[in-house]
């Protein structure tokens, strides 16, 4: 009985010690960086990779859930060569109990038409990030807006 109630204190005594925010904001900024830079060399596969299981992201016709389903929404995007994704993050901030955070930038999307040409799309992005139990940031919620 003694031992469950040091172990009940224990579990407390850490649940009121809040994580390091500072250090966690870092940690999901340096996340979303590598996002960027993996999805530049790894397309869809990279791109999917960043989700949580039951991620969401915003696409052209509505919500595209989960994996399975963003793994094919980005083997479409990615599929033309010329097609390239880049975003800067310029902001990130994490819930007081840093399990939960979001990250606010820029992205550019240039892709080559049928005439040779290229065309740019740019705009802004707002990720939701969750962390896992293995202490590593997955995106929950993407969402850009042109």
């Amino acid at each position: 009985m003694r031992l469950n109630a040091l172990v009940l204190m224990a579990a407390l005594l850490a649940a009121c010690n809040p994580p390091n925010l500072e250090q966690e904001r870092q940690a999901l900024l340096a996340a979303d960086i590598a996002f960027a830079e993996d999805v530049a060399q790894g397309g869809a596969e990279a791109w999917t990779s960043y989700f949580a299981p039951d991620g969401r992201m915003f696409g052209s016709d509505g919500w595209v859930t989960g994996r399975n389903a963003i793994m094919e929404y980005a083997s479409e995007m990615f599929a033309d060569e010329t097609a390239q994704l880049s975003w800067t993050p310029e902001v990130a901030e994490v819930a007081y109990y840093g399990d939960m955070g979001y990250t606010i930038g820029t992205y550019e999307f240039v892709q080559g038409d049928p005439e040779g040409d290229f065309v740019r799309m740019s705009g802004t992005y707002v990720t939701i990030w969750r962390k896992q139990n293995d202490g590593s940031w997955k995106v929950a919620v993407d969402i850009g807006n042109p």
